[in-house]
């Protein structure tokens, strides 16, 4: 086996979304963002460093995406429902 652990990359992106969420981002950036974790968490892809992406999202706000969220969410995935129940309580 050759090159760094998965777990390696996981606190990479983990750190990087806490770094992210602290950064003055512009309008359009905190929309790619939006997009890119909702998209992650209606398609059931949920990884360790969801957590920091989910305050993330929370971070930069919800705005047009909850009703997204709501409707497509595989909330029959215990760890999508978490999540989902997450940013219901806590996101804008």
């Amino acid at each position: 086996m050759r090159g760094p652990a998965h777990g390696v990359y996981s606190g990479r992106r983990a750190r990087a979304a806490r770094t992210l969420r602290w950064a003055l981002l512009h309008y359009g950036q905190g929309d790619r963002i939006r997009r890119r974790i909702v998209r992650m968490l209606i398609t059931g892809i949920v990884p360790h460093e969801f957590r920091e992406y989910s305050k993330l999202l929370r971070r930069v706000g919800l705005e047009e995406w909850g009703p997204v969220i709501e409707r497509e969410a595989p909330v029959e995935d215990p760890w999508v429902a978490r999540y989902v129940r997450y940013l219901r309580l806590h996101a804008k």
